[in-house]
């Protein structure tokens, strides 16, 4: 058997690019009713290395079918959505999938909603108002942490 009949389909063996391993990506599904929410969000995400934009949900009803079908490792949510609320989707993400990390971004930022968000098991809660600016550098980090986890052997995304 020669060395190229077992080279990566499409390569020789003098291309290492062709085999070296790809880097992570890790998928984000938002989930917020503003249709301008949900384009800054992207937007601001789309310059993020290592993301890639899972889903795009307008109400809870969808981000919950979403979060099912492209299993995403970060969810971004807004607490009141048509359909099921955010904290409801909340509750449902952490209890099939504990390990998403899940950000709440909201008009609503009251003390009730926050502590109610922490005790479902929200990662962080944010102002839209005062705070939407910080998403894609707490992204960033989280995925930078998820490559070393990796890279590590410790989990996977």
């Amino acid at each position: 058997m020669n060395r190229d009949s077992i080279a990566p389909t499409g390569a020789s063996w003098g291309d290492r690019d062709a085999v070296r391993p790809q880097p992570l990506r890790v998928g984000v599904l938002i989930a917020d009713d503003s249709d301008n929410v949900r384009d800054r969000l992207a937007a601001s995400l789309s310059g993020v290395r290592g993301v890639s934009l899972a889903g795009l949900a307008r109400d809870g009803d969808e981000a919950i079918d979403l979060f099912h079908t492209v299993a995403p490792s970060i969810v971004i949510l807004d607490i009141r959505m048509p359909g099921r609320s955010g904290l409801a989707v909340l509750e449902e993400i952490k209890r099939v999938r504990p390990a998403t990390f899940v950000i709440v971004c909201t008009n609503y930022a009251l003390a009730p909603y926050r502590a109610r968000a922490q005790d479902l098991g929200a990662d962080l809660f944010v102002s839209k108002s005062l705070e939407f600016d910080r998403i894609p550098t707490v992204v960033e980090d989280w995925v930078n942490r998820l490559q070393q986890d990796v890279a590590g052997g410790s989990r996977s995304p």
